[in-house]
């Protein structure tokens, strides 16, 4: 546990080391199940190398035109994004 000015100097120390960004959210831990819920801006997000590797037959992804659920469907999704940003990049 920090107390008030360990969390301060801890946060100005990942601050200035410039890896983490500008900004962070604290909040107090609460015991229990945690849910999180991520707005995202427009934009294709690579985690560990592939687009879709966590991606399921289950899987439900919320776009601005509606709910796509299924693999088939979200790599559509993703490859429609993909092909209009690099059109519009004029990079294919």
């Amino acid at each position: 546990m920090y107390d008030q000015k360990q969390l301060k100097d801890v946060l100005n120390d990942m601050f200035d080391a410039a890896i983490y960004g500008e900004m962070v959210y604290v909040e107090e831990f609460l015991v229990g199940e945690e849910l999180t819920i991520s707005g995202m801006p427009p934009g294709v997000y690579e985690i560990n190398g592939s687009i879709l590797k966590d991606y399921t037959e289950q899987s439900l992804i919320f776009t601005n035109g509606g709910p796509i659920q299924s693999l088939e469907k979200i790599r559509d999704f993703f490859d429609g994004f993909l092909s209009l940003f690099l059109r519009v990049l004029h990079l294919r």
